[in-house]
């Protein structure tokens, strides 16, 4: 029997993920004739006996392929656990992993026994003409964007692939996604995932993005995302989209385009954490912020990424402090909810003058608008391969993982840059896991006592602790962790309870 079973699988981007839908799955399956192919996705986030489902599925016989997504960090560690085990039982089946850190580290990840073929960049096409090759068992070598091992284990690349407009390829494949994928957020209501673009035009130091996508945006037209907009607020009832673009906002035309089309429709909806940079939005005169915030954005990301000047220069960010004061004093205006999103541990930059510029612009930045800014983390910087970075971090003492086990826990809260001291690694997970997630979630509790801790102990010492910039002897966090603690307790023993 010809073989005609694809399982794509995609691993847990963290190790407490939940319903998250595989959106680039969902890319590459689009584009394959489900009366030919029996595609199957399967969901680490959604199901848990995900190794299971896939042996049971491998037993059944019939399989072309096993394809893997993922990203650097843990999603490795959860994809490793499933094809090395697909390959110890069922070696004649071809193992494909495609996403970013294969993308940007092809050689590396086929150095893995459980890898042998790797789509590199934008999938949709390469992964079709790949599947078609593998079911009649044609030759890889005209394929361009992957690479492969052959059959003598010698490692090939074949030419990359240029990304193509979004606009030639269908829609995504609704029919894989059920209402558990729309989550039901406090505050947005029902929400699911969502893409108009793909890719990114600028250069930032610390990011891969451009590799992955050499530098190129493409987006859908603004009539086909009014449309599927629309599409997927009445199939799923949804109060919300969350929109994955890497930068929604390149096309000021089409931003405008799509957002007098919803108001004319009158799609009642919001738009939510979509990302967008301070020098883009600076460009924006106050019709089209109106504009936008009338059609329903209401949740941005915001890039901030530091206050100091040497780093924004270092990483070609093209904005000076100043840019983000005007840009938060500008958006203040608004409603629009903001989360800031800024790093600490650059190589090469003073810890201790990078830590302290960076909190400074954090209180200019709420004295505009404290209710602008909804949220701010300060992140540890991660060396990720490919980003202009990523050299200058090796320069400095980094040394690169040797296998895909040790990429498997590089993320952005590791402490595996030696140039950062241990003192300001830690003042940062402080500041992020506690401070500023009270500052800006200050939820009050319904237990007397919690609320007396909270208002007579601890937010005094962080209000007294963020004035001083004292973050040493960092007591409170005991006291967090036990009521955490608790509380989780009591919330498993009342679903134990139902």
């Amino acid at each position: 029997m010809q073989r005609n079973k694809i399982i794509l699988f995609y691993p847990k981007p963290e190790m407490y993920g939940e319903n998250l839908l595989p959106l680039n799955l969902m890319a590459i399956a689009r584009m394959l004739d489900s009366k030919q192919y029996d595609i199957k996705i399967i969901n680490a986030t959604v199901e848990n006996d995900y190794v299971d489902t896939i042996l049971n599925e491998m037993k059944q016989g019939n399989v072309l392929c096993l394809g893997v997504t993922s990203m650097t960090g843990y999603q490795i560690h959860d994809a490793l656990k499933v094809t090395k085990t697909v390959k110890r039982y069922f070696s004649d089946v071809p193992i494909i992993w495609g996403g970013y850190h294969p993308t940007l580290l092809p050689k590396e990840t086929l150095m893995d026994d459980s890898v042998d073929i790797v789509v590199r960049g934008q999938g949709e096409i390469t992964f079709k003409l790949l599947i078609e090759n593998l079911f009649d068992k044609k030759s890889l070598d005209e394929i361009s964007g992957i690479s492969y091992k052959t059959a003598e284990g010698e490692v090939r690349h074949n030419p990359d692939r240029p990304f193509e407009d979004l606009n030639k390829f269908p829609s995504l494949p609704w029919q894989f996604v059920d209402d558990c994928y729309v989550k039901k957020d406090a505050q947005w209501g029902r929400t699911i995932e969502y893409f108009t673009s793909q890719g990114c035009p600028f250069n930032c130091g610390f990011c891969a993005e451009k590799i992955f996508a050499n530098k190129q945006w493409v987006s859908l037209s603004s009539e086909r995302v009014v449309n599927e907009i629309e599409m997927l607020k009445n199939k799923y009832s949804l109060d919300a989209i969350i929109v994955r673009d890497s930068n929604f906002f390149v096309s000021k035309n089409r931003v405008k385009n799509i957002c007098e089309d919803i108001i004319k429709r009158k799609i009642q909806i919001k738009f939510i954490a979509v990302n967008a940079r301070i020098d883009t939005l600076l460009g924006y005169n106050d019709e089209m912020l109106k504009l936008i915030y009338a059609a329903g954005f209401r949740d941005l990301l915001i890039g901030v990424e530091s206050g100091s000047q040497k780093v924004l220069d270092m990483i070609d960010k093209r904005i000076k402090v100043s840019d983000t004061l005007e840009f938060f004093k500008k958006i203040s205006q608004y409603n629009f909810s903001i989360f800031a999103s800024l790093m600490i541990g650059l190589p090469g930059i003073d810890s201790k003058e990078e830590f302290e510029d960076t909190l400074d612009l954090l209180d200019q930045m709420l004295l505009y608008s404290r209710k602008g800014v909804s949220n701010s983390y300060i992140f540890h910087y991660t060396p990720y391969p490919g980003s202009f970075l990523y050299k200058r971090a090796i320069q400095y003492g980094f040394i690169a993982p040797d296998s895909l086990e040790q990429w498997s826990k590089m993320n952005l809260y590791n402490r595996k840059s030696p140039w950062v001291s241990s003192q300001y690694k830690k003042y940062v997970n402080y500041l992020s896991l506690y401070v500023l997630r009270r500052f800006f979630y200050p939820v009050q509790s319904r237990t007397h006592l919690i609320r007396l801790l909270y208002d007579k102990i601890i937010d005094p010492v962080f209000m007294w602790r963020w004035k001083h910039r004292y973050f040493d002897f960092f007591f409170e966090k005991q006291i967090i962790d036990s009521i955490n603690f608790m509380g989780r307790l009591m919330l498993k023993f009342k679903k134990l309870k139902h």
